[in-house]
């Protein structure tokens, strides 16, 4: 379809552009093009059942190293780490798209929702302010777990300016899940900077007993 166009027409709606995956041929060509605002974190190729798109579209470039499996085909934690890379890599472009998710319910095996995004909205839910703060990238996705994750007490999506490279950056946080958590990784710049082990203990207050991560 002509894509600006579309866009266009979107932006008069005062709707957002999400990318739906990061490796379509064209993926790349749309984000300066329409300046896409979006992107899926954990997409419809994240399964509950097992993993099956192992050569699907363009493939992960050589330098991500990324897990494969003995043919030569992406694993699961490989094109998980594809799709973080690919993130990273625009974010360092400058393309400040921020984090959503998806499922393709209906198109493949997986239930409405396992993919997902959650926005801090303050005041009412309503959709002008889940709007407003998805926009913003007050936003975390999940295929499992809750989560509350704060640096230097601001939510996501604070862009921090400093004249000096140095600096120090309180990272706050805590996690609610169904299934027990063996460890929580800080990310910086790509690379994981710390791994964090993970006391969990049952929820009483609850009849489904979620497992709850401690504070960090």
């Amino acid at each position: 379809p002509p894509v600006e166009d579309v866009a266009r027409e979107v932006r008069r709606q005062g709707g957002l552009l999400e990318l739906d995956k990061h490796n379509w041929p064209w993926s790349m060509m749309l984000i300066p093009t329409i300046h896409v605002d979006l992107y899926e974190l954990t997409n419809n190729h994240v399964l509950r059942t097992g993993f099956r798109f192992r050569t699907w579209a363009e493939p992960p470039p050589d330098y991500m190293c990324v897990e494969r499996d003995l043919k030569g085909g992406v694993t699961e934690n490989g094109w998980i780490d594809f799709t973080l890379q690919n993130y990273y890599c625009l974010l360092d472009c400058g393309f400040r798209m921020r984090p959503t998710a998806g499922t393709g319910t209906g198109v493949h095996p997986v239930p409405l929702g396992y993919g997902r995004v959650y926005v801090h909205c303050d005041g009412d839910l309503t959709m002008d302010h889940w709007l407003r703060g998805l926009d913003a990238g007050q936003s975390f996705v999940t295929t499992g777990p809750l989560m509350d994750v704060r640096v230097n007490g601001e939510l996501p999506g604070k862009t921090f300016t400093q004249e000096k490279p140095e600096g120090t950056f309180h990272l706050t946080g805590k996690l609610y899940s169904q299934q027990p958590l063996a460890r929580i990784e800080v990310v910086m710049a790509g690379e994981e900077v710390r791994s964090i082990a993970v006391n969990t203990s049952r929820a009483s207050s609850t009849a489904s007993s979620p497992w709850r991560g401690s504070k960090w």
